[in-house]
């Protein structure tokens, strides 16, 4: 099994035809929708998670999951870390 990160639109437009090729090699077995905030202070992108089985190819009629943590109640707040204080070095 493989996991990937993938921007949100990574289904639609210019990706669809990269998207057919995976799946002629590889099966989908879940895609996960995480939060926006999810890397809040390092990108603001819609992400989500795939779950393949590698090396076998995906047929029409397979189960796929599908579960969307978009709004699941968890909030991050920024982690950006507070500016510390300079010390002064003793000589």
């Amino acid at each position: 099994m493989q996991l990937l990160l993938f921007k949100n639109s990574a289904g639609s437009g210019k990706s669809r035809e990269y998207n057919k090729r995976i799946l002629e090699k590889h099966t989908l077995l879940a895609s996960i929708k995480m939060p926006v905030d999810i890397f809040i202070g390092k990108s603001s992108v819609q992400t989500m998670f795939m779950f393949f089985k590698v090396n076998e190819k995906h047929h029409k009629d397979e189960m796929v999951k599908f579960i969307d943590f978009s709004n699941d109640g968890y909030t991050r707040t920024n982690r950006k870390k507070e500016a510390q204080p300079k010390r002064h070095r003793s000589r």
